[in-house]
């Protein structure tokens, strides 16, 4: 079940009274808590904190990047597996914070890259990533497909009705389809046949939604990955490659 669909103030109360005994969490390091973070994000931490209260409850927080340096996040997250956590000492490295440690220990499980080299004695060495640079030419037929989208975007964005939040709604879908078609084609064929992830949003959430879908992040950047269907697939649709639906709201399409 994605965590943004039941994180929503209309979701959440139901989820917490009717959640399971064991409960995994990926992606965890996009409920952290630190200065100035947005409201999605202050919702799906006040959400595990809930599911958390629960003594009795089973609770796995997983993620590659558990540790960005901000120390407040990071204590934040360990504060939703033993609330006093959040005041852990800053030089733990020091021999009379030995106990604060074992007991840290007892909760949080790191593996690195090194550490799974030869894992069960098997090579599993990773291998060396290598970047380029090419260009490709599109076939006549995925040129008139990218164009007649093209066309449809731009009219798409134009219209007026629905208000602030649809027209808002309406620019990040288009730029997201654009994206997908430009990808492959097979990208574009799962992207119209599924739903906009932004029509499924709260209207302060919309922009947030759409710059972390649509725009490259850097490491500073939430990059959690972004999944709006309750667990299945909604209406039939086709899940875009990355784990996202989008397409334009209502199922329209070129």
């Amino acid at each position: 079940m994605s965590t943004d669909f039941i994180k929503s103030s209309r979701r959440a109360d139901d989820f917490v009274l009717k959640c399971p005994e064991f409960v995994i969490v990926d992606e965890a390091h996009g409920c952290t808590l630190a200065g100035g973070v947005g409201r999605g994000r202050q919702q799906r931490f006040e959400l595990l904190r809930r599911v958390a209260e629960d003594e009795s409850r089973h609770l796995v927080l997983v993620t590659a990047t558990p540790h960005s340096g901000n120390e407040e996040a990071f204590r934040s997250l360990l504060s939703l597996l033993e609330t006093e956590f959040v005041n852990l000492p800053t030089d733990l490295d020091r021999a009379e914070r030995e106990g604060v440690r074992r007991k840290l220990a007892r909760h949080l499980v790191q593996r690195r890259r090194a550490d799974i080299r030869h894992y069960l004695d098997t090579d599993t060495a990773f291998p060396e990533r290598k970047d380029k640079e090419s260009t490709y030419t599109f076939s006549t037929a995925y040129r008139a497909l990218f164009e007649g989208i093209l066309d449809f975007a731009r009219d798409y964005v134009s219209e007026e009705d629905g208000g602030q939040r649809r027209r808002r709604v309406r620019y990040w879908s288009a730029l997201a389809l654009l994206r997908c078609v430009s990808s492959s084609p097979a990208a574009a064929a799962a992207t119209l046949r599924s739903r906009a992830a932004v029509d499924q949003v709260e209207e302060d959430d919309v922009d947030e939604v759409g710059r972390r879908t649509v725009l490259d992040q850097d490491d500073a950047d939430d990059v959690i990955t972004l999944d709006f269907s309750p667990g299945t697939d909604i209406e039939g649709g086709v899940t875009a490659p990355g784990g996202v639906c989008w397409s334009l709201p209502g199922g329209r399409g070129p």
